[in-house]
């Protein structure tokens, strides 16, 4: 049985791909036979990739298992004590100096905006 499986299915194949072949444009063959190459191509490409994705999961398990299995390094925090002033630092600044002093100061927050609207074709070329 097993071996009149082997030769039947081979003609099977082939008498499909004559009828096939007499029945369908050669766009269609084209296309056929295009796809079929395409995944005969991505057979090999994706061993190769899942060769290298199962290298890098066994390496990253094994480096996961290593590093749980060392014992960590201790954390020292060195802080420096806070400065101690003998008086305080407001005693140490000057006094605002006057308006006049310090000459004109730019307005605060962005410049006012102007907008305009411009009208094309008609007898207003600006309007504000």
């Amino acid at each position: 049985m097993k071996k009149a499986l082997i030769p039947s299915t081979v003609v099977v194949v082939a008498v499909l791909a004559g009828v096939l072949s007499y029945r369908l444009s050669t766009d269609a063959l084209a296309l056929i036979v295009g796809v079929l190459l395409g995944l005969l191509v991505m057979v090999p490409v994706l061993a190769v990739l899942i060769w290298v994705l199962r290298g890098q999961v066994r390496g990253a398990t094994e480096g996961a298992y290593r590093s749980s299995t060392t014992p960590l390094p201790p954390v020292i925090v060195v802080q420096s004590p806070p400065p101690s002033y003998p008086f305080s630092p407001q005693a140490y600044s000057l006094p605002p100096a006057p308006a006049e002093a310090r000459g004109p100061q730019p307005p605060l927050g962005p410049p006012a905006r102007t907008w305009s609207l411009h009208v094309f074709g008609d007898a207003a070329d600006v309007i504000e």
